[in-house]
């Protein structure tokens, strides 16, 4: 399976956020996803997810 080769690359992009009201609505496959026009939104490259 390809994701097996590219596994521990793929979760250096991966976080962990409480289920919380500030969360992006766009998602595919029960995996929540920030698009990149939204990153600032819900992102902070210092703190982490912004709650």
């Amino acid at each position: 399976m390809r994701f097996l080769e590219i596994r521990k690359s793929f979760y250096h992009y991966v976080i962990s956020v409480p289920l919380i009201d500030n969360i992006p609505v766009n998602f595919e496959n029960l995996i929540l996803y920030v698009p990149h026009s939204q990153l600032n939104d819900f992102y902070n490259l210092i703190t982490g997810f912004r709650t």
